[in-house]
């Protein structure tokens, strides 16, 4: 107290004095007034007086009124803390920018944006394609006169890299470059020969990465990532002055920090234009320039998730780091709110050697230098990057790097005379994610939005099976084809997204563009730069860091409203094959006829596929189908029910009685040949033999079989077919089927094989339950029927029609545009099935002709027209009708 009336300096009396108890006051001011036993007059008293004492009337004036005189006394008596503390700083120095807590809630991602979830792919575009990719710049200290694009590949191929940059040696250190060590192990250090940086090659670091790795795991944490490694690398080298000049000057006012970050990262054209506008318009010339600057945001992100990575190895000791020739903000050391700190907007070291930290930041009794004492904590701790830094510490130091944002609390000022020691405490900024959390965080998000999206296309569109093929062709569009053909296996991130929708190139700048590129490096001007790595096609704003969320919804809004467009041009949109992007039918049957044309203009005349060219539509009454093939047959029910009961010699009677020569044959055939021993070449099979394979087709084994290897086949077995059912569809592969089909189509009386259609009737059904089975049971599958020449019957449209035969049908669209080649008018149905209930079966595994993949319907199978139709034109005239049923089993 005495002290402190008598103008006392020390800066946190006073402080302490108020802060301290209201009972420790109360016996100072007792001991002043001699009214405390516990002072030299109040134990000199006789023990008399204390009775005496006890009984007399309290003071006039109260003890509170005593308490606050004191304090006012005091408070004219003694400056404040700042006042000395700026009266300490008084001297010119250069200040260190220092950030307010707001710059500590937005963290990284407010500042330089999110990072590309497309990691390694990015950090390579930023060091190697941007506008200032080959500028040669020198870094601070080390003066080392290189490029981004040398600098990555000094870190990720030292060896190669040479020979792709077209350098014989790396850059290296000048005369009299320094080896910075802010952290204070010493104010600067000289390096030589031994201290220079070396080319190791980057599978080193990996090996030492590996220890390090096992040292999280131990402790169940979070490996890191080789972009990680990499990222570091690149933060320990010159690199280091682009990542800090980006990190100061985007959230600052300052226009020296602002033509820093300019001149370091962009070219010189973008700074001239720069320097030219900024006196006018400070603001507008630094919104034009900075969208042209890189400002490696990609990169940062990565160097921050290593940092909180390895600073879980750290050692929560107190380091210290000294400003050489800097001075603290005013703001640092200012009391608001009760509490005193600042937010460093770059990355900073520190060490654990006070005392070299201290002698590098002694200044003198009138200027005195600055130690900041960083208090480590649980959760708040530096990294150490010397096992991978391109200039490691020397044996025995140490320092631990701080990530971006990082909070510091002053909690005392110590004045030591020729130092200024600022205690404070360091809370790291958490709000930016790991990388790989980073990365899988966005594709949640993304997969959510673009879910939604799709939902809300499907229910602009009344078909379902439509609905789910503009679904897929929305992905396609915005995210581009799946490596692995699952839905969402690679996402892009924001920036990516808007430059799938239309192809972009890098705006050309300096004599060369940065689009795809290949070829050697060659001279900075007048060539591409070389390949990357994993390079993409991009929007060119996503150099500028600068897509936003907003952006990146209008543009999968605008992939939406092009999908619903294609949908109102064309009826149809398919995909040519299982997996592929829907496109519209349009473009694959002008293509189709195109190509057509070309063939037929050198044609020999070879016979075509009759058994599906000279087919006629001729449909039938819904009616006719419910009643079903016995009552369509001519003969009575009886009769077709004690015909299949006798099998296989009702068959045989009834191609005695009505069969052709060619019938019998086969029929010969199929009962008692041997599978591929006949040696004739059908006619309306293109000159084929029976169970031959051709075009190279793997042959299945049946080759030299007889009829018990159909019957014994895995398929016939599921679908319980009887040898009977196997022979009538084998005849119905073969020369048969003409004779099979006609009777049914022309309705002239009786059919003279019932007992055959019967069977084939039952066994195209029964063959069904081989499809239940599969991984599209449940799916929508599409399937087509090309006929030529014909026209629908009237009336088809709206009540459909029945097919009295059985309809052959593909589900490759380019077969079924072959069986209505040669032909001025087409018609084209697709068949839409919803489940394999709804579908023919597939007769491969016995039929005659394997080479003809189709699936075979039953007789009276009926037609239900969805109303969707299209009429496609061609050049030469050819007329294309396509009609979409739902086949009724």
């Amino acid at each position: 107290v005495v002290a402190l009336q008598q103008g006392g300096c020390s800066l946190c009396s006073r402080r302490a004095l108020r802060r301290s108890s209201r009972r420790a006051c109360s016996a100072v001011l007792a001991a002043q007034m001699g009214n405390c036993s516990s002072s030299p007059a109040g134990r000199d008293r006789d023990s008399k007086d204390s009775d005496a004492r006890r009984a007399a009337p309290p003071p006039t004036r109260s003890l509170t009124f005593k308490l606050n005189q004191l304090d006012e006394q005091l408070s004219k008596s003694a400056p404040s803390p700042d006042a000395q503390l700026a009266e300490r700083l008084a001297e010119p120095k250069k200040v260190r920018e220092m950030c307010g807590p707001a710059a500590f809630v937005g963290g990284l991602h407010a500042v330089v944006g999110a990072a590309n979830t497309a990691v390694m792919e990015t950090m390579q575009e930023e060091h190697t394609i941007r506008h200032d990719s080959r500028v040669p710049f020198v870094s601070d200290h080390l003066l080392i006169e290189t490029t981004s694009e040398t600098e990555f590949w000094f870190v990720l191929d030292p060896v190669g890299g040479l020979g792709r940059l077209g350098l014989e040696r790396w850059p290296e250190e000048g005369p009299g470059a320094r080896r910075s060590f802010a952290s204070g192990r010493s104010s600067e250090e000289l390096l030589g020969a031994a201290n220079k940086r070396q080319p190791l090659p980057h599978a080193a670091f990996c090996e030492r990465m590996r220890g390090h790795n096992e040292m999280l795991r131990q402790h169940g944490l979070a490996e890191l990532l080789e972009e990680e490694l990499i990222g570091g690398r690149l933060f320990t080298g010159p690199m280091n002055a682009k990542y800090q000049a980006a990190l100061r000057a985007l959230d600052s006012a300052d226009a020296g920090r602002r033509r820093k970050f300019v001149q370091l990262c962009s070219d010189p054209q973008t700074l001239s234009q720069y320097e030219a506008a900024v006196e006018a318009d400070p603001e507008g010339a630094w919104a034009a320039a900075r969208m042209l600057c890189t400002s490696y945001s990609t990169t940062l992100h990565v160097i921050k998730s290593l940092l909180l990575r390895l600073s879980k190895l750290s050692r929560a000791t107190p380091v210290y780091r000294a400003l050489h020739g800097e001075a603290p903000p005013a703001a640092f050391w200012r009391e608001r709110f009760g509490a005193r700190g600042g937010v460093d907007p770059g990355f900073f070291s520190a060490c654990p050697d006070r005392a070299a930290a201290a002698l590098a930041a002694r200044g003198s009794q009138h200027a005195p230098g600055v130690l900041l004492e960083i208090e480590q904590g649980l959760v708040s701790r530096g990294a150490d990057l010397g096992w991978l830094s391109q200039y490691p510490p020397p044996d025995g130091a140490c320092e631990l790097v701080f990530p971006p944002h990082t909070a510091l609390d002053v909690v005392e000022v110590v004045d030591e005379g020729e130092t200024l020691v600022f205690r404070c405490r360091a809370t790291v900024n958490r709000s930016d994610l790991a990388i790989d959390k980073v990365v899988s965080t966005k594709r949640d998000g993304l997969n959510c939005i673009m879910t939604s999206m799709k939902f809300s296309l499907m229910r602009e569109i009344a078909d379902e099976a439509d609905a789910r093929l503009a679904a897929q062709e929305f992905h396609a569009l915005v995210l581009g084809p799946d490596d692995d053909g699952r839905p969402f296996a690679t996402v892009r991130s924001w920036a990516n997204i808007s430059g799938v929708c239309r192809t972009g190139t890098f705006p050309a700048r300096d004599g060369y563009s940065g689009g795809d590129s290949g070829g050697d490096n060659g001279d900075s001007r007048g060539e591409s730069p070389p390949s990357p790595l994993l390079r993409r096609d991009a929007d060119p704003r996503i150099y500028n860091d600068g897509v936003t969320f907003s952006e990146t919804l209008r543009a999968m809004q605008a992939a939406q409203q092009e999908v619903l467009q294609r949908r109102k041009r064309h009826a149809f949109m398919v995909a040519p094959r299982p997996g592929a992007s829907a496109v519209p039918l349009a473009d694959l049957v002008l293509a189709f006829a195109s190509a057509e044309l070309e063939r037929l203009k050198s044609r020999d005349g070879a016979p075509g596929f009759a058994k599906f060219a000279d087919a006629r539509l001729v449909t039938g009454r819904p009616l006719e189908a419910a009643l079903g093939i016995n009552r369509y047959l001519g003969v009575g029910d009886k009769s077709i029910w004690l015909g299949m009961g006798r099998g296989l010699d009702a068959i045989r009677d009834e191609f005695a009685a009505s069969g052709t020569e060619d019938d019998l044959v086969c029929l010969e055939y199929v009962l008692e040949g041997t599978a591929g021993c006949h040696p004739r070449e059908w006619q309306h099979s293109g000159g084929k033999q029976m169970d031959a394979f051709y075009e190279g087709r793997e042959e299945d084994g049946r080759r030299g079989r007889p009829l018990s290897y159909f019957v014994e086949h895995p398929q016939a077995r599921e679908a319980a077919l009887l040898p009977e059912h196997v022979v009538a569809l084998r005849l119905y592969t073969t020369a048969a089927f003409k004779s099979i089909n006609d009777p049914l189509r022309n309705r002239s009386g009786a059919h003279p094989f019932p007992v055959t259609v019967a069977f084939i009737n039952d066994g195209i059904k029964r063959l069904r339950a081989v499809g239940a089975g599969a991984a599209d049971a449940s799916e929508r599958r599409d399937f087509w029927r090309g006929l030529r020449n014909v026209a629908l019957p009237d009336g088809f449209h709206q009540t459909g029609g029945t097919e009295y035969a059985p309809l052959s049908t593909s589900s490759d669209l380019e077969v079924a545009l072959h069986y209505s080649d040669a032909a001025q008018e087409r018609l084209l149905f697709k068949l839409t099935t919803a489940s394999f209930l709804e579908r023919g079966a597939s007769l491969q595994f016995l039929s005659a002709f394997p080479g003809e993949v189709e699936y075979l319907y039953p007789p009276l199978t009926f037609l239900d027209p969805t109303g969707k139709v299209e009429t496609i034109t061609t050049t030469c005239g050819v007329k294309f009708s396509v009609i979409e049923v739902q086949p009724r089993i």
